[in-house]
């Protein structure tokens, strides 16, 4: 909302004319590089903040991604298979074949749970069963949170499923 103000205040300042004119003039600068921000990162990098930066995440993410590890394990109870990974942002984890990934996906929304199914990133929506499982953007304990929830909405897909072996 801010930004949009702001263009608005100098849409009124400058005018349409010479705000189209400001616009071209940025955007063929920016295909050559933006002096300041190239010479700010390069400080970062020659202070050492970048490489701090990184390995301050590396840490966090690391401990993230373990929790969720121990919360899937604890939670899910065998509908996934994965290999912990050493770095990233994600999990890739295959669903066992007797769970239905898209109706586990939709019961996992009405728990409060958002989670991406492999189809969501093929070309063309055709993908093995894999759910991917971001543990970058939320804490330990969320994610701890967000695994029980899985586990509760997987547990209501099985429901039916026993009931009806009686």
């Amino acid at each position: 909302m801010a930004v949009l103000q702001k263009r608005l205040e100098l849409f009124h300042v400058v005018g349409h004319e010479n705000l189209e004119r400001f616009v071209g003039l940025r955007l063929a600068s920016a295909a050559r590089g933006d002096a300041a921000v190239e010479r700010a990162i390069a400080e970062l990098f020659e202070d050492g903040e970048l490489v701090r930066h990184a390995r301050r995440v590396r840490r966090i993410y690391a401990s993230r991604r373990d929790a969720l590890v121990a919360a899937l394990e604890r939670y899910v109870q065998g509908a996934l298979r994965f290999s912990t990974p050493d770095g990233g942002m994600a999990i890739w984890a295959r669903v066992d074949e007797a769970v239905d990934v898209d109706a586990w996906v939709s019961a996992g929304e009405s728990e409060g749970v958002l989670f991406a199914p492999s189809h969501r990133f093929a070309f063309a929506g055709r993908a093995p069963p894999f759910l991917r499982l971001g543990f970058t953007s939320l804490d330990e304990s969320e994610l701890t949170e967000a695994a029980r929830r899985m586990g509760r909405a997987l547990g209501r897909l099985r429901e039916p499923k026993r009931a009806a072996r009686r």
